[in-house]
């Protein structure tokens, strides 16, 4: 119980000082409130502050925070290539368009995963260390850049009967004519076999402009 002639107080100290420079600041810190501590124990009765709860250490700020001289972290460029290909008339691939070689280089990059990634670039070739005082910005990509990044048309899989379009880096869809109607099947980028997910429309429910709707056997109705 609370003595009634002594009041409880919560004393936040701040100093400034010096300290060794080797000296880490959270250890320097502690260790000259413990001393302060052990001061104000030693002449208990004789100041008007007596120590209930030992103290903690809040905050400490260095040199380097205080005047914001830290070294920067350093920051490296390095130089990578990716090995892809893509098919043309000419045998030496003079009439690849820029946008032939976009859309191969592209497909090559969402047709892996991350592990695939890493192990198709490799080590860097080069690499030098940047000069942080000189500003680089990252230019954004152009908006038609950014169209084109969502649909890719996979032209070597699309024929006469099926287009297939890459969405996004995430999936492969393919639309299929077949004799009866349409099919539509969506497949994991980086996994052939079964689609997650299928849709069909038989051609006379996309000819016939007055639908009925199907009759329930059981009720006939």
């Amino acid at each position: 119980m609370t003595n009634p002639q002594t009041q409880e107080l919560w004393i936040t100290l701040r100093f400034k000082g010096y300290a060794d420079a080797a000296a880490p600041a959270q250890h320097v810190a502690e260790h000259t409130l413990a001393d302060l501590q052990a001061h104000l124990e030693r002449r208990y009765g004789a100041l008007p502050f007596a120590i209930s709860q030992p103290g903690e250490v809040i905050d400490v700020e260095d040199e380097a925070q205080i005047y914001d001289t830290q070294e920067p972290t350093p920051l490296y460029d390095h130089a990578m290539t990716i090995a892809f290909s893509l098919r043309s008339e000419h045998p030496s691939g003079e009439d690849l368009t820029p946008q032939q070689i976009r859309n191969a280089l592209y497909q090559r990059l969402t047709r892996l995963d991350d592990d695939e990634l890493i192990e198709a670039t490799g080590a860097p070739f080069d690499t030098y260390e940047v000069d942080q005082s000189i500003p680089v910005t990252s230019p954004a990509l152009p908006a038609e850049i950014t169209r084109q990044s969502t649909f890719q048309v996979d032209h070597e899989a699309s024929d006469g009967t099926c287009f297939s379009v890459q969405v996004a880096g995430i999936a492969t869809v393919t639309i299929k004519r077949e004799s009866e109607g349409i099919v539509a099947d969506i497949y994991p980028l980086h996994a052939s076999g079964e689609p997650v997910a299928s849709t069909y429309a038989f051609d006379h429910d996309l000819t016939d402009t007055d639908p009925q709707p199907e009759k329930d056997p059981d009720t006939n109705g």
